[in-house]
């Protein structure tokens, strides 16, 4: 097994992170600092460890958690904050999607850095879509024109869809569908426009939803449903 993969397995690192890992010689095999990323090494033989800790590979995981407000995708804070990991009980994930502390919904966690990879890499155009409600009565056709590139300054982010809009005496909620993945786009968006963002959920972060998942609970996904998932979106890529 290639080395690169190998503290991929153990949650060490993505393949891609682990390259600058293994360059600046943090690890090493039976006592040796390693520097070739393309080593072969046998598991059930070779003496691994990272920064002089031994590692193994674990049990892979996949979690789709449906993160209340309040909690932050972090594995520290200053300031003792609660985090996501509070909730699903292993530090030992990367996580995918992250939200700010004020916003909710769906965050995926996995110690498989490459699927990781997977769904936050821009080239995959995997579509986050989140619910969205802002203060005051909203002109339905001024939203449906953010649908497409919007410059906001300095940034840029390309709305795909805007939909199910809907008013309450003093509210507006509409879905909104975006796929770069950028950071804080939506209040971003907002914010450039004026617009009170009250509350920001996200519902579905490419194949995974939180239908059915209570808020501050998470499912596990099945080995075989994240091949399928791998499978297809490799094949979009090429």
């Amino acid at each position: 097994m290639r080395i690169t993969r190998f503290l991929s397995l153990c949650g060490a690192a993505s393949r891609r992170k682990a390259k600058d890992i293994i360059e600046s010689g943090r690890v090493r095999v039976d006592g040796k600092i390693v520097f070739d990323l393309n080593l072969q090494i046998n598991p059930s033989r070779d003496k691994v460890s990272l920064d002089n800790e031994p590692l193994s590979i674990k049990k892979t995981r996949y979690i789709v958690l449906n993160k209340p407000t309040g909690y932050l995708c972090s594995h520290k804070d200053e300031y003792e904050r609660k985090t996501v990991y509070d909730l699903v009980g292993d530090k030992d994930l990367f996580i995918a999607g992250r939200l700010d502390i004020n916003s909710e919904g769906l965050v995926f966690l996995s110690n498989d850095g490459d699927f990781i990879n997977l769904l936050s890499h821009p080239s995959h155009r995997i579509i986050r879509n989140y619910r969205v409600k802002v203060r005051g009565v909203i002109d339905r056709s001024f939203l449906l024109s953010l649908k497409g590139r919007n410059k906001t300054g300095d940034d840029t982010y390309y709305v795909d869809r805007i939909a199910n809009i809907s008013y309450t005496k003093s509210n507006t909620w509409f879905d909104i569908s975006l796929h770069e993945g950028k950071k804080r786009e939506i209040r971003n968006l907002a914010l450039f426009h004026n617009m009170q963002l009250v509350r920001l959920i996200r519902l579905q972060l490419g194949p995974f939803t939180i239908h059915g998942i209570k808020r501050g609970s998470y499912v596990e996904i099945a080995d075989e449903r994240i091949e399928e998932i791998k499978r297809e979106l490799l094949c979009r890529k090429d």
